[in-house]
This record gives C-alpha cells, structure tokens and sequence, in this order.
C-alpha cells in the first residue's frame, strides 16, 4: 500500500502519535505500506506556524525533517497536481486548498489519502482512506 500522508495525520505521527486513530497505527507500523508527505504540508504548516509559533509545534523546516526521519518519502507539488485540482467537484465539499491539492496529489500518482478528516468523506473518492 502506498499512502500519502494528510497533513494532521503526518503531525500526528511525527510529534503526537498517541492521538493517532488505531487504523492509522496500523497502517505506519506495516512494513510494507510506503508513506509520502507532501510539499503541500509542509506549506500548510508553514502558513500555520506563522501565524501562531506559540500553538503550532513545527516550522515547515522541523517538519519535513521530522517526516524524513520517521521513514517518510517526499512528494514534491508538480504542474499535473495542479492541473488535477480543476477535475475536484466544488458543489457539497470544502474548498480547502491544501486538502483538494492533497486529494490531487493522491488521484494523479494513484495513492491512498490517509485523513482523519470527515470532510474528505463528501468526495466519495476511492483514493480517500478515512482512519
């Protein structure tokens, strides 16, 4: 299995695996699932480190290191993840950016998107793994 890691799920992991929902566990624990994390994280935590240090515990820096460290592969933001974004439906889902750029990451390299975000749920999307 080749997952991608949602951004809460990535920090989850790197800084507070104890809030980590058990199908999750699993899945990082099995050795023969292969984890990315995105570049779309990593600016996703940078906007939110800016804009409260005092209550987010990563820098973009940190956090990609930390990633890297856990066994994590990168997945650098391409032209196509883009491109794939104009295909998401807009009518009864969140307009995140950060999560539909994940979302297209993951359809576009056919990977599982691991979330623990009902949100993705209204995508009804085969390349969502709700943990």
């Amino acid at each position: 299995m080749i997952c991608l890691a949602d951004t809460h799920i990535a920090l989850w992991a790197i800084g507070d695996p104890s809030r980590l929902p058990n199908k999750a566990k699993k899945l990082i624990q099995d050795s023969s699932a292969q984890w990315f994390f995105s570049y779309v994280s990593a600016w996703e935590v940078a906007v939110k480190h800016a804009k409260r240090p005092n209550q987010f515990m990563f820098s973009s820096e940190d956090f990609c290191r930390a990633c890297r460290h856990m066994g994590m592969k990168e997945m650098p933001l391409q032209l196509e993840h883009i491109y794939r974004t104009e295909q998401l439906p807009f009518e009864n889902v969140h307009g995140d950016p950060f999560d539909r750029m994940l979302l297209a990451q993951a359809k576009f390299e056919d990977l599982l998107l691991v979330t623990h975000d009902k949100n993705f749920a209204a995508y009804d999307d085969p390349h969502v793994l709700m943990v």
